[in-house]
């Protein structure tokens, strides 16, 4: 209790009230928080109203309330002060046992009963379940189904509720079978439908129950109800049985671990050890895995109490239990967390209901940011449950971690399906992996995969020096194993000075080989020289805001990764990058939405920046970004000839440099439009260079390409076999081009100016703005297409051509349908050609209005 609670739970009960109450168990004092639904019942109070666990805040409030207005109940509640948010009283043991109406009852009461009785009386431990398992049976669902057992046994019987659906039913002067007579109370209240829990059979409970042998002792009576129980639950829920000596001296032993493990759980009484997790890099610890250990005086593996749970379907309360008792260790020890996370192993296909989920979240709030929940890649979850378990990670700034990947069924797909930030690589790949060369090629690719995609890899099961050797050298970023240091009762601060040591040392050796991942936070700015010689190869942007800084003439060997579905705004400010492996300097996350601020002179050389066809790209600032990349199949911009694009805006004030080079290469845009995607330059002067076997300075390969250009200036040159310097390669293109001016400048085979080399369809506008092209080439268009039907508009705008070739196409189709129209503008074409066309198409209609045309074909 804090603040206000407290103050009132001292002002009525005083400090003396503990001591007090060792001397008058018969009275006990409880507290009821409206506010919170929280309350407080002392020991007494918990004896009195036969109270075990932590039964709900509804059930509580319903049984004082009940107690309350009960005259013949055998406990009494007396309030002494309510407001609109507290009610304090205390609870008393009333001088005689009321027997002639029925009520619930302590554990004690019915002892007592059972030892007054002078006749035969059927005494049962009755266990009630949600039919269908897909729901938690609260404490207020058990209550409403008492009502049921109480309408269906006499007004003499007492029924003493433990606790999770769990309950003793005691019939004072019984006589008949007990096993036929519980079958007729079953069939009553599995008829009951609990409206709460849904329609269609969802409300249904199974009423499953243990009959106590006939025996004198109250206590050995039931004990052998419980027993009875266990082998019922046993047999299958719903399961009535009576009580057998041969069955019990049978199973006796295997009851007695039942009991242990339930009470084990039902107590609480869970320790924890905890496991350093390590950087691969300094040796620090930042954080530990949460490993559950039995106390209590029970001696239990953990293995053996997840098969007891499995078995008698108490997975969920050993969920509910690991997550409120980790973050109360959390809350605890908040200083030894304050740069630390704690790793908790999460029973997926049992996550909290959205009632204890709340009530964490209620508890411990920002506390949960220091959790990293743990998913096995094989669990059974289902895409709902996986859903909702990262919209409560993405609310509370928790983390995900895949644990024991890479044996079993792992792929890929299955992986992208988690989206997590660590990925545990399992124990059995690095067992002696020093010495296998193949698990060493295997753990690489995984590495390598993990870093892709701006996750970290974790080696787990680390038992040796040779083995923590090969998992640095091959680039893991964390480790967890025996070698560094073992699972402790306690929180470790740091490992030993020799791990730590050790593994500066190996990283001194193996600097230019680890693959390291730098996580800016939001709004952070990066030095990229600093952590470039802090031997960092990956930034992995996952925030909303992130500036990045080079160094002047630093050129810096570095890649950047953003995150997937991240919106977020970048800015290049003075960088040098440039990358020695395969992959682009900068990619775009499946689904992001990524503004890429220049600011200075920034240069992004040998790859270029990856535009997948799910993400968007806006350029914007007023410095200068130089991009080169080099490749069998080049792009500076967007993606290669064999992959869709996105969309990618340009609003640089100032100016942007595109050269790709390589036997197929894009400047800026991709290979495909599968997702109806623009590129739109909107500013600043632009300039392409591209050169290879096909190349394309502005557009798709394979259309449909979607380009909006206006109010900047556009060079482009190509040298090239087949290309386009603005449009499609081939296919439809759709392009407007206004208040610009456009240079190019093409040599090679086939070549298209603005429109689609081949086959195009589609249209093309060009209002307001110049256009110079200068090409030479065996097929030639300049501005349309050849042997298809695109429109082509043209108005106010001042053209200057001049090629040659073999057959060249000015304005239009020399070999198609396409319509021309061109008014109020000034043409200026001159060719050198066997064959040319200076304007209109071969079958198409062709205007030409208020134009000044100076045209010469071989002249």
């Amino acid at each position: 209790m804090f603040g206000k609670d407290a103050i009132l739970w001292k002002k009525y009960f005083g400090l003396a009230w503990n001591e007090m109450a060792e001397l008058a168990p018969d009275v006990g004092r409880y507290a009821l928080f409206k506010d919170s639904k929280s309350y407080e019942l002392d020991n007494n109070a918990k004896r009195l109203t036969g109270f075990e666990g932590t039964p709900s805040y509804d059930l509580v409030a319903s049984l004082l309330k009940q107690l309350k207005g009960d005259t013949a109940a055998h406990v009494g509640v007396k309030q002494l002060f309510e407001d609109s948010a507290t009610v304090v009283g205390y609870i008393y043991q009333k001088n005689e046992l009321s027997t002639n109406t029925l009520s619930l009852c302590t554990v004690n009461r019915l002892i007592t009963a059972m030892s007054q009785a002078q006749s035969r009386s059927l005494l049962a431990l009755i266990q009630l379940e949600e039919k269908t398992g897909r729901h938690a049976l609260s404490d207020m669902h058990v209550y409403e189904i008492l009502t049921v057992i109480m309408e269906s046994v006499p007004n003499d019987s007492l029924i003493c509720s433990l606790g999770q659906g769990k309950l003793w039913l005691y019939i004072p002067d019984f006589t008949g079978d007990d096993v036929l007579y519980l079958t007729e109370v079953k069939r009553k209240v599995e008829a009951y439908n609990l409206t709460s829990l849904g329609k269609n059979g969802d409300g249904k409970v199974t009423f499953t129950a243990g009959c106590a042998a006939s025996l004198s002792s109250p206590v050995q009576r039931m004990n052998t109800a419980k027993f009875t129980l266990f082998e019922a639950s046993a047999r299958g829920f719903g399961t009535i049985l009576a009580y057998s000596v041969d069955r019990y001296e049978d199973k006796k032993n295997e009851f007695a671990r039942i009991e242990q493990f339930s009470s084990l759980l039902d107590q609480n009484m869970f320790r924890y050890h905890f496991q350093p997790i390590i950087s691969a890099h300094t040796g620090e610890i930042v954080a530990y895995e949460l490993l559950m250990r039995s106390g209590g005086g029970v001696e239990m593996f953990p293995l053996e109490i997840l098969d007891y749970a499995k078995k008698y379907d108490r997975l969920y309360d050993i969920e509910k239990a690991t997550f409120f008792n980790a973050l109360h260790i959390v809350s605890e020890n908040q200083q030894q967390f304050s740069s630390k996370k704690l790793f908790i192993n999460s029973i997926s296909d049992h996550i909290l209901t959205k009632e204890d989920w709340d009530r964490l979240l209620s508890d411990y709030g920002e506390l949960l940011e220091k959790v990293v929940i743990e998913l096995t890649e094989q669990s059974e979850i289902t895409d709902e449950q996986l859903e909702t378990v990262k919209n409560r990670i993405a609310y509370s700034n928790m983390e995900l971690a895949i644990d024991d990947y890479g044996t079993g069924y792992s792929n890929t797909s299955n992986l992208m399906r988690y989206n997590p930030s660590y990925i545990k690589i399992d124990r059995q790949l690095i067992a002696n992996i020093d010495s296998n060369i193949k698990m060493q090629k295997l753990v690489s690719s995984i590495v390598e995969y993990v870093h892709s995609n701006g996750f970290k890899a974790l080696a787990e099961g680390v038992e040796t020096s040779a083995e923590l050797r090969t998992c640095i050298g091959l680039g893991c970023d964390l480790i967890q194993g025996f070698y560094t240091s073992k699972p402790k009762p306690f929180i470790l601060y740091e490992v030993s000075d020799t791990i730590r040591d050790e593994i500066v040392k190996i990283n001194l050796e193996f600097s230019s080989d680890i693959e390291k991942i730098y996580h800016p936070k939001n709004s952070e700015t990066v030095d990229l020289v600093k952590i470039a010689s802090e031997h960092y190869t990956v930034i992995f942007v996952e925030t909303e805001q992130v500036l990045i800084e080079g160094g002047g003439k630093n050129q810096v060997n570095m890649n950047i990764i953003v995150k997937d579905g991240l919106k977020c705004k970048l800015t290049l400010r003075g960088c040098l990058l440039t990358m020695d492996k395969d992959n682009p300097l900068i990619s775009l996350g499946e689904g992001s939405k990524v503004t890429l601020n220049i600011d200075g002179r920034n240069e992004l050389m040998s790859k270029g920046i990856y535009v997948p066809s799910s993400a968007d790209l806006t350029l914007t600032g007023e410095g200068t970004l130089h991009v080169k990349a080099e490749a069998a199949s080049a792009y500076a911009i967007g993606t290669d000839i064999n992959t869709p694009c996105g969309n990618i805006t340009s609003l640089i004030d100032g100016q942007l440099i595109v050269e790709a080079n390589g036997d197929n290469s894009v400047g800026i845009g991709g290979g495909r439009n599968d997702e109806g995607n623009s590129i739109k330059l909107f500013a600043g002067h632009i300039s392409v260079n591209c050169s290879g076997g096909t190349c394309v300075g502005i557009g798709i390969h394979e259309g449909p390409a979607n380009l909006v250009m206006s109010d900047c200036g556009v060079n482009v040159e190509i040298s090239s076999a087949i290309c386009t310097a603005i449009g499609a390669l081939e296919g439809e293109a759709n392009i407007n081009l206004e208040n610009i001016f456009i240079s190019n400048a093409l040599s090679g085979m086939n070549l298209c100016g603005v429109g689609s080399s081949k086959g195009g369809t589609g249209s093309v506008t060009l209002s307001n703005g110049r256009m110079e092209c200068n090409m030479s080439g065996r097929q030639i268009n300049c501005l349309g297409t050849r042997e298809g039907n695109m429109a082509v508009n043209v108005n106010h705008a001042a053209i200057k051509y001049y090629c040659e070739g073999g057959n060249i196409s000015g304005i239009g189709d020399s070999e198609g349908d396409g319509d021309v129209r061109i008014t109020e503008s000034e043409l200026c074409i001159e060719f050198r050609t066997a064959e040319g066309l200076g304007l209109g198409s071969k079958n198409g209609k062709l205007d030409v209005i208020d134009c000044r045309k100076d045209i010469s074909i071989n002249k």
